[in-house]
């Protein structure tokens, strides 16, 4: 019974709580809190590692593990019984983050390098979105051009009520802007192919803080699509992924132009930061300003949260009802413009040690984007319902790319402990399998509990090199499946059967491959297939070229 339990700090306190996001309206909040208080150091609660769930934190307990210094300590924590699919998952972050707590100090993550974020954007457009769950209803949009020569420019919108003329009002404003914009840069690189000036050619990319933002901004698309102002934006976006369809060469595909960051995905990816809440863009600027970031976020009375950098309801609903005392129009104006200075200079930093790396030959960053241009698929001015649905399904086909992409970029134990690979194995011999080669692999321990199987259609075999697993290009140079183990093979659970077709084993790169032997053995992987967007986008066509007869 909660009522028998002792309510203490530290040791003394025997309830069990967590503290996380929805904590923030909690009464009990100011005591719980003091279990992370920065001065504890060390001997704070686990619940002061950003990552760490209520069950997680359920699983550390049954291991004795209930501080931020042991769970730093705790190397072997992927392995330990009883920890369950989460933690194992997740266990050298997690470790890494309490390590930073313990010694309030950046570290640099076990993650090698992100394919979330480019190694060149000359133009840097910066979106900032707040979101009122009461009115469901965007409370703020704030947008900032990064010129290539320094200069910034804003455009903060705040609606003035919950009236969706309002909202939609707001967001064409802000998101016309963009697109102003970035048809400026389409026009500009345009001018320079046509003059075969390479070097004026601009990269340009749009950056949020928070995957929620986006999805924010998403949401409130999707509630304004009867207006032709949205319809027509939304199509202009869509124009940024090239359709593989229409556009012959493959440097143009996908993967290449996928237009925009969370920053917050790319500093957890590389960076294990002294913070006890990652989605708070104040500590995360604020700790990253003791290394050289510029401007970090300092919130103005009434507008802090616990954990969030984003407008509080407090002071969305105080705002929407008039409350006196309340932040007015400009007050919310003059924090959206702090939080966009804050992520201009986290995103700066991050540049600069992507600098410093790829300088030492281990580059950070790895989203080979091109030049920015719009493509010319669809007509924004002329957009049918069935445009948009073909907007979606590219939309969706192209989250699905990422989603693998962001998964190939981890490290190859990483990979392996979500089951999503096998890592380490070793070749034993190679066989005709009709006109086909039939490899056999000695599957280590730590990778015989991998999720791939025969019914994974197109797998990719490699030698774990970083250049070759994440270039979409070149996955057909490497593709194989595994074979539908016999009743004999059950009785070998090490060992897996692979299938290589004649066409690629043959190639220069498979070749390769077999000559150098991998040094840490050979990788099996999922890559991105996707067999339904191209069938739909095409049904969506001719369904349009019926409607237009």
């Amino acid at each position: 019974m909660i009522a028998q339990k002792r309510i203490g700090r530290g040791p003394s306190d025997q309830t069990f709580h967590h503290l996380y996001f929805k904590c923030e309206q909690c009464a009990f909040r100011e005591h719980c809190v003091q279990s992370i208080a920065p001065e504890l150091g060390a001997a704070r609660d686990v619940s002061a590692v950003p990552g760490v769930t209520h069950e997680s934190k359920r699983a550390l307990k049954r291991m004795g593990i209930e501080t931020v210094g042991a769970l730093s300590k705790a190397h072997g924590l992927a392995k330990t019984p009883g920890a369950g699919w989460s933690l194992t998952r997740n266990a050298s972050r997690l470790v890494a983050r309490a390590a930073a707590l313990s010694t309030n100090t950046i570290q640099r993550t076990e993650e090698e390098h992100s394919f979330l974020m480019p190694p060149r954007a000359d133009l840097r457009f910066l979106v900032s979105v707040d979101y009122d769950p009461v009115d469901d209803r965007i409370a703020a949009i704030g947008y900032r051009r990064m010129g290539s020569d320094g200069t910034t420019s804003d455009d903060i919108r705040v609606p003035q009520t919950a009236e969706l003329k309002d909202e939609a009002d707001a967001l064409v404003g802000v998101m016309g802007r963009l697109i102003t914009d970035l048809a400026a840069v389409d026009q500009a690189n345009r001018e320079a192919m046509d003059r075969g000036d390479e070097a004026a050619l601009q990269y340009a990319h749009i950056f949020f803080y928070e995957p929620s933002e986006a999805l924010s901004l998403q949401k409130a698309v999707g509630r304004h699509l009867d207006d032709p102002r949205v319809r027509g934006a939304l199509l202009h976006l869509v124009r940024l992924f090239p359709p593989e369809d229409i556009v012959p060469e493959p440097e143009f595909k996908g993967a290449h132009h996928l237009p925009a960051t969370a920053v917050r995905s790319v500093v957890e990816q590389l960076y294990a930061l002294p913070v006890s809440v990652a989605y708070d863009l104040r500590q995360v600027s604020q700790a990253l300003a003791t290394v050289g970031a510029a401007a970090p976020y300092a919130p103005a009375d009434g507008f802090e949260r616990p954990f969030s950098s984003l407008l509080s309801i407090d002071v969305i609903r105080g705002f929407r009802e008039g409350v006196a005392g309340a932040p007015e129009t400009a007050d919310i104006v003059a924090d959206v413009a702090a939080r966009l200075g804050a992520l201009q200079a986290v995103i700066a930093w991050l540049y600069e040690q992507h600098a410093v790396a790829a300088a030492a030959g281990a580059p950070m960053l790895r989203l080979n984007k091109r030049p920015f241009l719009f493509h010319e698929t669809f007509d924004p001015l002329d957009a049918a319902d069935l445009d948009v649905l073909i907007a979606c399904e590219l939309l969706e086909n192209r989250a699905g790319l990422l989603e693998a992409l962001v998964n190939l970029a981890q490290p190859a134990s990483r990979r392996r402990d979500g089951g999503r690979a096998m890592a380490g194995l070793e070749l034993m011999s190679m066989v005709n399998y009709g006109r086909d080669k039939l490899m056999r692999f000695r599957i280590p321990p730590a990778s015989q509990d991998s999720d791939l199987g025969p019914n994974d259609l197109k797998l990719i075999l490699t030698d774990d090199q970083p250049d070759l697993r994440l270039d979409m290009l070149q996955w057909p140079l490497v593709e194989c499946r595994i074979l539908q183990p016999s009743q004999q093979d059950l009785a070998y659970p090490n060992i897996v059967k692979v299938i290589v077709r004649k066409d690629v084993f043959d190639g220069p790169l498979f070749q390769d491959l077999l000559r150098t032997t991998p040094a840490n053995g050979w990788h099996l992987d999922r890559h991105f297939i996707d067999f339904n967007t191209d069938k739909a986008a095409r049904f969506l066509r001719h369904l349009a070229a019926g409607q237009a007869a």
